[in-house]
């Protein structure tokens, strides 16, 4: 009694206008859950003055690297192959020859 009568064809009107709007909804839902990921993606990657100090950090890093191993290869006191090999051998007498006196 409050509202006034509608007849078929309005209530087939609206009912279409409902149908549209709810895939216009859903269609802005997805597009705004698409937009949320996009955002909390950008949000948790570096920004570009992150990423420069970062990379130079790291170029400092190598520099340090570089000059260790360059001062590892000019050392004056490298071992030869036969003589690392020599005292592999003395070892592995020396371990045979404790053995074999501990189980006298």
């Amino acid at each position: 009694d409050h509202f006034p009568s509608a007849s078929d064809s309005e209530l087939k009107v609206l009912d279409n206008e409902i149908s549209d709007l709810s895939c216009k909804v859903q269609t802005l839902q997805q597009s705004c859950c698409l937009m949320e990921s996009e955002l909390k993606e950008l949000k948790g990657s570096m920004t570009t003055p992150e990423m420069v100090k970062e990379i130079e950090e790291l170029k400092k890093d190598c520099a340090n690297y570089t000059e260790k191993l360059e001062r590892i290869k000019s050392a004056a006191n490298h071992v030869t192959p036969e003589e690392k090999e020599k005292v592999y051998n003395e070892k592995k007498l020396y371990c045979r020859e404790w053995r074999r006196r501990k189980r006298m």
